[in-house]
């Protein structure tokens, strides 16, 4: 037994969890405990005395760990944690929960007779629509605060900000062309015979040999199958100008490219871009609008087991590394309309997933690789995070805006307390 290890806690304990350096215990009289490889204490939580609606943990239950949160179940409820510090992100009350299960990048939950599945998002305790959008986006999570906006104000042109400042701040993942990149694994959910791929691309340079922004297949060797399959996205190599042109392609038995029309997109700006293919056409999109669709029958030739889902470079490594920042890839293992491809794009930089529209892998790469549908993070290879401004799409093109405001207590998920804030309310024709 390693040095440290609380031993007189692990009677009372009711299950464990770990996940890479972090062992976490639930004990039976209110705490969470997390734990080193080598027994030492990290962090404990204890549930506080008042409001007293935590309860005690159950008799069988044990935490959950996914990505940055940790999952306890007690017997008033649900609670999420940070991993790193066991800092309370929220409380969900639930009446006689029995227990829980991590799959599918959901968290399913057991209440009497019925199961509750949460995704990654979750308000705080008791808010209305326009205190859970202004928590999200102060504690950064713009996706769920587009969720939130999206189920409570579908039709409104408007946007809620907490402080007074019009234009978010959002983390994005940042690529400098120097052999850096991200490698996910091959996710058998995303061999498809259709396809969508959408996310947010600001390219700082061109590539006199071209360079691949999101690849996951190849094209060497076609119509031999060996590497001739799946889908990617990449700048043509037509040198250091602004006649680079970006291109989706769809690989079958052969290849299909489709082209975004030159200057269509340009360095330093950020745009959605979106390939689809259903079977009979390829389309690509830019901020919401068809670009150019090339016709094509068949299903997509599935990508092979050595050949990885990849950012910022092609499935070769081969030395064409992109340069610039790239935010929120999604993938469908389907054919998105264009209505749907339009409604992503309103949701923006940082925008939730489409619901119910089978979705197979989700990097917001707001911070970190992971994955967030099915649990396929990829690997780092020396890509850094920044941070940058951005509006939302449709404020950023609007002939008129006002703004009224309102002071809110809010749930700063770093500092654990409420902060009281204006939240300003913006709407815009």
């Amino acid at each position: 037994m390693a040095p440290g290890f609380p031993v007189g806690q692990i009677p009372t304990s009711t299950g464990v969890a770990a996940y890479g350096s972090y062992v976490v215990y639930q004990i039976n009289s209110g705490s969470l405990i997390a734990l080193s490889p080598s027994g030492s204490i990290m962090w404990v939580y204890s549930v506080p005395a008042s409001p007293a609606y935590f309860g005690t943990a159950l008799t069988d239950a044990t935490p959950v760990i996914s990505g940055k949160l940790v999952y306890a179940l007690w017997s008033g409820g649900l609670s999420a944690h940070n991993l790193t510090d066991g800092a309370l992100r929220w409380f969900v009350p639930l009446p006689r929960p029995s227990g829980m299960a991590l799959a599918y990048g959901r968290l399913y939950v057991a209440v009497g007779g019925s199961v509750i599945a949460y995704g990654s998002c979750a308000e705080p305790l008791g808010a209305s629509a326009l205190s859970a959008i202004a928590t999200f986006n102060l504690n950064s999570r713009f996706g769920c605060a587009a969720a939130i906006s999206n189920i409570a104000y579908p039709s409104s042109n408007f946007s809620v900000f907490a402080g007074s400042v019009p234009a978010n701040s959002v983390t994005v993942a940042s690529f400098d062309g120097n052999a850096h990149y991200v490698r996910a694994g091959n996710s058998g959910p995303m061999n498809s015979s259709f396809a969508s791929v959408s996310f947010w691309i600001n390219m700082s340079a061109y590539s006199a040999n071209g360079v691949r922004f999101i690849n996951y297949g190849d094209n060497r060797t076609c119509p031999a199958i060996s590497y001739c399959a799946g889908w990617f996205f990449y700048l043509t190599a037509n040198g250091p100008t602004s006649n680079s042109v970006v291109q989706f392609s769809v690989v079958n038995v052969n290849q299909t490219r489709v082209s975004v029309p030159p200057n269509a997109m340009v360095r330093n700006i950020w745009y959605m871009v979106t390939g689809t293919y259903d079977g009979r056409k390829a389309t690509v999109y830019v901020n919401g609008l068809s670009q150019n669709a090339v016709n094509r029958t068949g299903p997509i030739a599935s990508t092979p087991p050595y050949l990885n889902l990849t950012m910022g470079t092609g499935t070769a490594i081969d030395g064409r590394y992109f340069t610039g920042n790239i935010a929120n890839l999604q993938v469908y293992n389907g054919s998105l309309s264009a209505y749907q491809v339009s409604q992503l794009y309103q949701r923006g930089i940082q925008g939730a997933p489409l619901q119910n529209a089978r979705l197979v892998a989700w990097y917001p790469l707001s911070g970190d690789t992971s994955d967030y549908a099915l649990l396929n993070s990829g690997y780092n290879y020396g890509v850094g995070f920044t941070s940058q401004g951005y509006a939302p799409p449709g404020l950023s093109n609007a002939y008129s805006v006002s703004r009224s405001s309102v002071i809110l207590p809010l749930l700063s998920y770093s500092a654990g307390n409420y902060v009281t804030y204006p939240v300003g309310v913006y709407s815009w024709k």
